[in-house]
Formats: C-alpha cells, sequence, structure tokens
C-alpha cells in the first residue's frame, strides 16, 4: 500500500463524533447566550458524563468500520441534551457550589435581589469611599446638585452586600459584595451597579474592579483622589480638573479616562495586559508617571501644541513614540518639545519601568 493511500485510509476511517459534538455544544451554548433555551442549572448536564464514556466507546469500536456511526452518536447526544433543557429535566447540580483555588463557582442559578443604599449629607465635609465591584456592570454619576444625599447606590447581587459608613464632618463609606466569582446560570445582561455621589463634597474615590465594566462620568463632582484597582472589565471614565491625584494598578480590562481641561494634578500608572488611554484637556499641568510597565501599552493624548517632555528611566522591549515635532534631548531616553522649560503649564511623562507594551504620546 502507498503512503498516498494510506492517508487516504486514515482520512476515511476517521470518526464524526468528536467534531459533531463540538459543534453541538457550540450550538448549544449559543442558544443558551441567546435565550432560546433555558440556561438553568447547566452544572447538572455533568451528571450524564456515563453516557459521554459509554458513546465514546462504541465510537472507539466502529470508528473504522462505520465513520458516519460516530457522527449520528454525537448528534443523539446533542439531541439528549436539549431535550432535557427544553422539558425542564436536567438533572440536580451534584453541588450547590465548587471551589478551585480562588475561585468559587456556584453551580446552581442564584436569584438576583436589587436593594438601595444610602447615606445623607448630614453636616458632612469630606468623604472617602470605598467600592469593591463584581460582574455586573456599574455606572457611576453626580448627583443632582440639590440632593440631601452625600452618597446613594442601587446595587443587584447573589450574595451579601456589606454598607459601612463612619465619621462625621469627614465621612467614610465603603460598599462592597461578597458572593461566588462565577455563577451559572445567573445571566448579566441588564443587571448593574448605579451609584451616584453628591457635588460640591470633596471626594476620596478607591474602586476594586471586578469583571463587569464601569462607566463613570464624575465632571460635575469634586473629585479630588482616585484610586483604581484594574480587573477583567473595561473602564470608561470622565474626570473633572480638580483630580490631582489618580492612580492605577492594572488589570486586563482596557481603559479610557478623559482629563478636562486645566487639568493639574500627578497621575500614576503601574500596567498590566489591559490598555490604558489617557485623554488630556487643554492647559493641563500635569506630571503622569509610569511607574511600572506591563504588556498593555499606555496611550497619551494632548492637545496640538502642548508643551511636552517625556522621559525613559528603564527601557523595556516595549517601543516609545512622540509627535514628530518632539525634539530628542537624550538619544532614546528624552523628548522634549520647543519652548516646555519657560511653559508654566505642561505635560511631563516619566516611564520609571518599561514592559513589553508600548507607550505612545500623540496629539488630540
Amino acid at each position: 500500500m502507498t503512503q498516498q493511500e494510506e492517508r487516504k485510509r486514515g482520512r476515511d476511517d476517521s470518526s464524526f463524533f468528536w467534531p459533531v459534538l463540538l459543534i453541538g455544544i457550540g450550538v448549544v451554548a449559543l442558544l443558551v447566550n441567546t435565550g432560546r433555551l433555558p440556561g438553568d442549572n447547566l452544572w447538572g448536564l455533568l451528571s450524564l458524563w456515563p453516557l459521554l464514556l459509554v458513546l465514546a466507546g462504541l465510537d472507539l469500536i466502529f470508528a473504522r468500520r462505520l465513520p458516519a456511526l460516530g457522527g449520528l452518536m454525537g448528534l443523539a447526544l446533542v439531541a439528549v441534551v436539549v431535550w432535557l433543557m427544553l422539558t425542564g429535566r436536567v438533572p440536580a447540580s451534584p453541588a450547590e457550589a465548587l471551589t478551585i483555588g480562588g475561585l468559587h463557582i456556584n453551580t446552581s442559578p442564584r436569584q438576583v435581589v436589587r436593594d438601595a443604599y444610602s447615606e445623607p449629607l448630614g453636616g458632612a465635609e469630606r468623604a472617602v469611599i470605598e467600592l469593591s465591584l463584581q460582574q455586573f456592570d456599574t455606572e457611576i454619576d453626580g448627583l443632582q446638585r440639590d440632593s440631601a444625599n452625600l452618597f446613594e447606590a442601587s446595587v443587584d447581587h447573589v450574595g451579601e452586600v456589606r454598607f459601612d459608613v463612619s465619621g462625621g464632618a469627614t465621612r467614610s463609606i465603603a460598599l462592597s459584595a461578597s458572593g461566588p466569582s462565577l455563577s451559572i446560570g445567573t445571566a448579566a445582561s441588564g443587571r448593574r451597579w448605579q451609584v451616584g455621589l453628591a457635588q460640591g463634597v470633596p471626594l476620596e474615590l478607591s474602586i476594586s474592579m471586578g469583571s463587569g465594566d464601569l462607566a463613570m462620568d464624575l465632571g460635575t463632582t469634586t473629585l479630588e483622589k482616585l484610586s483604581l484597582r484594574g480587573g477583567s472589565g473595561d473602564v470608561d471614565a470622565v474626570l473633572p480638573a480638580g483630580v490631582d491625584d489618580l492612580s492605577y494598578q492594572g488589570g486586563s480590562g482596557q481603559v479610557t479616562l478623559d482629563a478636562a481641561p486645566r487639568t493639574q494634578g500627578a497621575f500614576g500608572l503601574s500596567m498590566g495586559s489591559g490598555d490604558v488611554q489617557l485623554r488630556v484637556g487643554a492647559d493641563a499641568d500635569l506630571d503622569v508617571t509610569l511607574r511600572q510597565g506591563g504588556s498593555g501599552d499606555v496611550l497619551l493624548y494632548v492637545p496640538s501644541g502642548t508643551p511636552l517632555q517625556v522621559t525613559v528611566k528603564s527601557a523595556g522591549s516595549g517601543r516609545v513614540r512622540v509627535p514628530r515635532d518632539v525634539g530628542s534631548v537624550e538619544d532614546g531616553r528624552r523628548w522634549q518639545s520647543t519652548g516646555y522649560a519657560e511653559a508654566e503649564r505642561r505635560v511631563t511623562v516619566v516611564a520609571e519601568r518599561m514592559g513589553s507594551g508600548d507607550l505612545i504620546v500623540s496629539y488630540r
């Protein structure tokens, strides 16, 4: 038998069981995600694993003689799964929850509860607010100027919520939710946290991200300090000119920060795998420090003509790109625009330690 005949025979003897099964799993997942199939108690399907072993064994026996039979068995298994889901006969989950390392997986659908929390102004002259977000998307905005509250929140959750308030003139507020990191059968679509912050009260805001996205429009607030610890969710934030201290600890999500015109302060970035875009308004007087590079890119957009200096103290594998009219002062280490030294308001970028991500500075 020639080599070509052997290859042809090998192709002819291939079973269709696993290809059909993989396609079927993808179709079932798509139908669940689009709401065409109920997603309750998906984890209970694991109790069907003996049937999978039986069919896989039969496939090994008959694959060479009847390759098409494997495809029919795979199709039959997918049909059984779809029938069980449509008729509500999926077996009960073997456990309420599993723990794999630091990941807590809830194996049965959880009821999502919505609760509201608030804290009145009550003479508060300053507020320190800590938020620990989870899998649902979050929106943070400024409250109406005539609101009697310092803080408002509407929270969807599947576990316990912790809401702590302390202090008098300087008020400390902490909001977090405990529960499984992943809940099978609990849809996140339409679920969210909505947070409102008072206007006119100086704020320090600390946020720990989760897997949900975060959208913040804080342009009407008196935000002075922002600490952001990244997660897998994306961040899109509009910042007021008053924020003079911003620190970011990178995650895998993408981050976009819009700084208002005449922003004055210091921004510190420690990167992860997600990119960070910082869009600076006109007449900014800003120091941006890349404390620790990562695999994500840092993209800084400034208005054309902004006095600009970029310094790299410790290079990495990532590239540095600056506008063409920003000349090199020290080859590969420092770039500076004409008139930077004499300017009263300017943007200074210092990369203390680059990573594999690029540092890109360009005009808006």
